[in-house]
């Protein structure tokens, strides 16, 4: 394996990593991050049964592991529906220096089958029912009393074989539960910051680090993304060497993709609320949901694309909702109804219960307005197979 495909927690193509349930054989790396990666594995005494294999090392320095979040939630919200928007865990474990969990393998990121397609758009009728899976994803966590915070396209995949007419919602990294130990709705917190990762870093990476934020201050002309720019990957040991990594908060394109460095999710979807430092609750997961069905759907996609500079992002999505609401949805016949939607989410408030039938009817009735169907085939099943990826490797040092 390359440099990139191997891992600091050591495990290479041809590692048998074992369980008191079975054996697992690592056939690749899938996707890596600061505090681990996501391998395809196959079942040593059968083959032919492969999987996603999720590891996280074991950290002095994180107070809770980000697996044991996400086996909760998938335990608690895989069975909520006959065709689940969750993935099934196959098996679960610890190492040393590791845990890991193995779960079904998902095809391709709605981030990556759009990208394949002219105007890198969806058809109407799949933008429409691709978006109603992805909502009652939502709905489902919602129902058990988590909010996931960072959704986008890269964040749901298709599934494989007989399920790819199924979407998946991945990474729960930065979810956050949001009912107590009555049930009860949280009170909201009065200020909630944008975090981001820390990774620990000798003086001379600090000061070498410095350097490429003030350079990138000087070429892009942009001074309020500095807390954004370096995440847990700028310094990893690889062969005995600290390699330097710039990165930026910008949508990751597949299930593998890793921002460390977030705003409680990838700016271009966050939620006015986390803008504003403001708590999150259901409402905002919609809200965020609507950028994604825009970015899927809408021949433009989101009219802020091209913009990295969060404070721009905020004006354009305020502006959404009065003088630019026109221009973002083009010419789509279905503007009434997507019009209705965004409308609905902005009227909720923290602690109000969303009417997610509400807004599936409005994107039943877009579908046909476009003269389309949710039923349709999708896109991606007129076209090539969905080749076999995984959830995605994230880690955070928020919240969720």
């Amino acid at each position: 394996m390359s440099d990139d495909e191997e891992d600091d927690v050591g495990i290479k193509a041809g590692t048998v990593v074992d369980s008191s349930k079975a054996n697992y054989v690592v056939m690749k790396l899938l996707g890596e991050g600061g505090f681990g990666a996501v391998y395809k594995v196959h079942d040593q005494k059968d083959p032919s049964k492969v999987y996603a294999m999720k590891v996280e090392k074991k950290l002095e320095s994180r107070r809770h592991s980000k697996l044991k979040m996400e086996i909760a939630i998938l335990k608690l919200v895989s069975a909520e529906r006959k065709q689940s928007h969750f993935t099934t865990i196959i098996d679960r474990g610890k190492k040393e220096t590791y845990f890991f969990l193995v779960m079904e393998l998902v095809g391709k990121s709605l981030s990556d089958l759009k990208s394949k397609r002219p105007n890198k758009v969806f058809s109407v009728s799949t933008g429409m029912g691709a978006g109603i899976q992805c909502l009652e994803a939502c709905e489902d966590l919602h129902k058990y009393g988590f909010i996931h915070r960072d959704l986008k396209p890269a964040n749901y995949a298709c599934g494989l074989g007989d399920k790819k007419r199924v979407i998946y919602i991945l990474d729960f990294g930065i979810a956050r539960k949001i009912l107590n130990v009555k049930g009860e709705l949280k009170t909201p917190r009065q200020s909630v910051r944008f975090k981001v990762g820390q990774f620990p870093l000798d003086a001379t990476c600090v000061r070498l680090s410095e350097a490429l934020i003030y350079l990138w201050e000087i070429f892009y002309g942009d001074r309020s993304t500095r807390h954004e720019i370096l995440n847990e990957k700028n310094a990893r040991p690889s062969r005995g060497r600290k390699r330097m990594r710039l990165s930026c908060d910008c949508d990751a394109t597949g299930p593998y993709s890793s921002s460390y460095s977030r705003t409680r999710g990838t700016i271009r979807f966050a939620s006015l609320s986390c803008h504003k430092n403001a708590e999150m609750g259901p409402k905002d997961d919609c809200e965020s949901w609507y950028y994604l069905l825009l970015d899927i759907a809408v021949p433009k996609g989101i009219i802020w694309r091209s913009i990295n500079d969060k404070n721009e992002v905020l004006k354009v999505k305020e502006q959404l909702r009065k003088e630019k609401r026109e221009t973002a949805l083009g010419a789509m016949k279905c503007k009434e109804e997507l019009g209705k939607v965004l409308d609905y989410i902005d009227s909720l408030k923290y602690h109000d219960r969303v009417d997610y039938d509400f807004i599936y009817k409005m994107l039943t009735q877009a579908a046909k307005t476009e003269g389309g169907d949710i039923n349709d085939p999708y896109d991606w099943e007129k076209s090539e197979k969905p080749a076999m990826t995984a959830p995605t490797c994230k880690s955070t040092a928020n919240s969720h």
